[in-house]
């Protein structure tokens, strides 16, 4: 008996060693056998693992959604911080000097942006329109000359002939945006007005742009940094030939008026060729930038800049710069082939001015044909020869009337 009971009990000591060993090792038949045991297979079921696992579950969900509420409050920040900066200006066809809708089976293909570089006096010293073709996969770059000699109607004034780029200063942006329509019989239907600090921030933040520069324009570019109070932190360029220019550096370039470029052009002629330079070695360097790298790039140039572009237009303009096939092409309003007079002068309100005289109403259908017929200037040229009459003053005796 006592033999009986202590085998017995050896078995109860033994039983649940050999149960959970079962347990572990089991075939599938067994485990039925424990399922059909419920309150034995709970005993001898390793119940710490799945207490783990259902902790671990609910700190992955607590995790997963604590984080997706982070991402949502940052994804706010970041938009409200953006749009905090924005500043837009909502246009009208009127507002600008459009009369009729035009060229409309290519509106969709094709996105006309009026550029605008502003300087401290208030005037736009660089005036590009940038034609963005999605059809062709290129970017035109159109520069017109700020002496150019137009019409000007601001909505608070009447009409009067000045230069170009002094129309900024009499409505801003929307009375440029009327003058460049009107006058060149276009339909250029948004801008983006930038001041001039701005686009050095925005330059330093790809790193610079790389020009082939003269040494007189070298040795220009560092009178102005060494006689400008704001430039004092500016390092000085040095040499000549391929240089990587910082952002001032290169703002200071792309305002040179009076040395010869690399084209043998000077006046308001080589300064544009600078600036569309400055533009096309940009563009260049923001194409090769990650995406969100050029988010970043929006974000600063938002700070400096207003336009009539909303945020979702400017967000995926800003995705053409991935297109590795795309090509930029450049133009100058007036070119010397069809310029009447680079040295015009004109008395307005008692004050002489010199401006550059050319047949507005041909140097527009010359714009037309390079943007929507992907005509280049010398073969429209070639084409039609340019008239040296008909300038904007041909039907006035000279000095023009007042403000």
């Amino acid at each position: 008996m006592t033999n009986k009971n202590m085998g017995h009990g050896e078995r109860k000591k033994r039983a649940p060693s050999s149960q959970k060993i079962r347990y572990v090792k089991t075939s599938r038949p067994c485990e039925k056998k424990f399922r059909q045991r419920p309150s034995f297979a709970r005993r001898y079921r390793p119940a710490g693992r799945r207490r783990r696992a259902r902790r671990i579950g609910k700190f992955v969900v607590a995790f997963a959604a604590v984080f997706l509420v982070l991402v949502i409050f940052f994804v706010a920040c970041y938009a409200f911080s953006i749009l905090s900066k924005f500043q837009h200006d909502d246009l009208t066809n009127d507002d600008i000097g459009i009369d009729k809708e035009q060229f409309l089976q290519d509106e969709q293909a094709i996105v006309n942006i009026a550029l605008l570089g502003v300087d401290d006096n208030g005037t736009s010293d660089a005036i590009i329109i940038a034609s963005i073709d999605t059809n062709r996969n290129k970017i035109k770059l159109t520069s017109i000359l700020r002496d150019s000699l137009v019409k000007v109607e601001p909505n608070d004034k009447k009409p009067y002939y000045t230069k170009l780029n002094e129309a900024f200063g009499n409505g801003g942006a929307v009375t440029t945006l009327k003058a460049i329509n009107r006058n060149f019989n276009l339909n250029i239907k948004d801008y983006v007005s930038i001041k001039f600090e701005g686009l050095a921030a925005i330059i330093d933040m790809v790193g610079g742009v790389k020009l082939n520069i003269t040494k007189e324009e070298a040795e220009h570019i560092n009178g102005l940094i060494a006689s400008t109070q704001g430039h004092k932190h500016c390092p000085m360029v040095e040499g000549y030939g391929d240089v990587t220019l910082n952002g001032i550096q290169a703002i200071e370039y792309a305002r040179i008026r009076k040395k010869i470029n690399q084209n043998g052009q000077s006046d308001d002629y080589g300064r544009t060729d600078r600036q569309r330079a400055v533009l096309e070695v940009l563009f260049e360097k923001a194409k090769n930038m990650p995406y969100n790298e050029i988010l970043g790039l929006v974000d600063v140039f938002l700070q400096h800049m207003k336009t009539s572009l909303d945020l979702n237009k400017i967000i995926e303009l800003s995705k053409i710069l991935k297109n590795d096939n795309i090509s930029v092409l450049q133009n100058r309003v007036p070119m010397v082939e069809y310029t009447i007079n680079r040295d015009y002068h004109y008395s307005l309100n008692g004050i002489n001015k010199s401006t550059v005289y050319y047949n507005l109403k041909y140097a527009g259908q010359l714009i037309n044909a390079f943007i929507y017929d992907d005509i280049l200037p010398d073969e429209y040229i070639e084409q039609n020869p340019p008239p040296l009459e008909g300038g904007p003053l041909d039907s006035h005796s000279g000095a023009l009337e007042s403000m």
